[in-house]
């Protein structure tokens, strides 16, 4: 068993494929890697922990500055992110072959968004995989997943279209 860092959300693959310039909302603090939704006025703002719409990944670090531009790249129906599983209890953030199809919560601490293995009544994250050189016996382990489509706030404009 090996504790792993937790880390930033990624891409799976690494790369931005949907890279986009958007107005930041009012006194924003996000930082690159973490999950932003948008707001009414079309501005970015990061994500509350629990019940929320998804937009993209920030790709560089709020300025605090209103209408700034920010680079985000917007997640799609069936794109992957590499995302770190969290638990408060350290010995409870492992994933079990078992727990691959699960769903689970978001939760945001200091700027860095995780899956929260502790709740599972709002999910956002969908479990495709452990990364490969990541054991089940590994805490805080790096895992692929997916964005539940009814979580996705670019499936509700494209429907809108």
């Amino acid at each position: 068993m090996a504790t792993k860092n937790l880390q930033k959300i990624v891409r799976y693959g690494g790369v931005a494929s949907n890279p986009m310039l958007y107005p930041e909302a009012a006194s924003q603090s996000f930082k690159v890697g973490q999950l932003l939704c948008i707001d009414t006025a079309g501005r970015v703002k990061a994500i509350a922990d629990a019940g929320v719409k998804l937009w993209g990944i920030a790709m560089e670090d709020a300025s605090g500055t209103t209408d700034n531009l920010v680079q985000v790249d917007l997640i799609l129906p069936g794109d992957r992110l590499i995302v770190s599983c969290y638990h408060a209890t350290a010995a409870s953030a492992v994933m079990a072959n078992a727990n691959v199809g699960d769903t689970y919560q978001v939760i945001t601490s200091s700027n860095v968004t995780y899956l929260d293995k502790s709740s599972t009544s709002t999910p956002l994250f969908k479990v495709l995989a452990r990364m490969p050189e990541d054991a089940a016996t590994d805490i805080y382990p790096r895992l692929i997943c997916t964005i539940l489509s009814a979580c996705l706030q670019s499936v509700d404009c494209a429907q809108e279209s």
